[in-house]
């Protein structure tokens, strides 16, 4: 920091497996930079859509996902996620008690409205979709045999607004969720299924710069509660499965949904 001004530094590896830094020095610019030679690069670079600010869908090391968007938010497992084979697909297998992916994260990912969730995803239980704490969660509602999806606002009276019940426990379904300021719509299987009034919300970069993993964003599950990076045991999770994930940064249209179909 000089001068009042801030440099942001990102990091991303090409995979989702582990990278060692032997050593990093950060040295101001002197002189004049050589013909061809530029300050940085606009981050992501080339992405394949710019739309898509994260794909997961079944790559990856063992105990991470690959995000193929271009914007490397490539997804750590904490507790019992792990890679399985459902009917010759590679997925990720959720335990349903101590559970979460936590993604590498960039302001690019803050999910503000209007956004849309793609899911395939196999679900046994109900629990936390995804978590941001100080922030909003999202939520698989309900109980087997139908669990619905519901939005909560981590202020006030912490109210879960939620769907009616349509996700079958035990199936596979492609569910879409559009999320604009003042409501969510969902899809599954390409057909609507309603439009539920939620006072939606961005996620706050700044609170996830500067405070501990509890506050940071993970999904299918919770992160730890503590105030310290020593203790990385989930204190929630969903159980079932996940084939693919992917956000846009934008609301798709009905017909863009349409054209998906089912699982």
């Amino acid at each position: 920091m000089a001068d009042g001004l801030g440099v942001t530094l990102y990091f991303r590896n090409g995979g989702s497996g582990s990278v060692w830094m032997d050593d990093f020095k950060v040295e101001p610019i002197t002189g004049t930079l050589p013909e061809g030679v530029q300050l940085g690069k606009t981050y992501p670079v080339n992405p394949p859509a710019s739309d898509v600010v994260l794909r997961w869908n079944g790559k990856g090391a063992e105990d991470a996902v690959l995000d193929e968007s271009g914007y490397g938010h490539h997804g750590k497992f904490f507790g019992g996620v792990s890679w399985t084979t459902d009917n010759g697909r590679r997925v990720i297998s959720l335990n349903g008690t101590n559970t979460y992916i936590w993604p590498l994260c960039s302001p690019a990912l803050r999910l503000q409205p209007p956004y849309t969730f793609v899911l395939d995803i196999k679900p046994e239980s109900g629990g936390p979709l995804m978590f941001w704490g100080w922030n909003f969660y999202w939520h698989l509602t309900g109980s087997a045999p139908k669990l619905g999806i519901g939005y909560q606002l981590h202020a006030g009276t912490y109210t879960i607004t939620s769907s009616q019940p349509f996700l079958t426990t035990g199936q596979w379904h492609k569910v879409v969720l559009v999320v604009a300021t003042n409501q969510f719509r969902v899809f599954c299987d390409g057909k609507f299924i309603e439009t539920v009034k939620a006072d939606s919300k961005a996620g706050d970069w700044g609170l996830y710069c500067t405070s501990t993993w509890h506050r940071h964003m993970s999904f299918f599950g919770a992160g730890p509660g503590n105030m310290t990076l020593t203790k990385d045991n989930p204190t929630a999770g969903i159980k079932g499965s996940v084939g693919a994930f992917t956000v846009y940064n934008r609301g798709l249209t009905d017909q863009e949904i349409a054209a998906m179909g089912g699982y």
